[in-house]
């Protein structure tokens, strides 16, 4: 790994007990958290997914040419 940063976590929003995906619960003032929709929550944290996994398959590629070039 080239020291690409992390992603955020992937882990659930509090929202995503709520059985709609359109569904919003009121968010906490307390605490200056957010709520935000399941169905928005999940293409965020899916597009992290594909984001993390096209750079990681650069990575691999880079490795395999300089592999390949070595071997020549």
């Amino acid at each position: 790994s080239t020291g690409t940063p992390s992603p955020m976590s992937l882990s659930p929003s509090p929202v995503s007990s709520v059985s709609s995906g359109a569904g919003v619960m009121g968010s906490s003032s307390a605490s200056g958290s957010v709520a935000i929709p399941q169905r928005i929550h999940h293409m965020a944290a899916s597009h992290v997914n594909i984001t993390n996994n096209i750079l990681r398959s650069y990575e691999h590629w880079e490795t395999a040419d300089k592999l390949a070039q070595e071997s020549q």
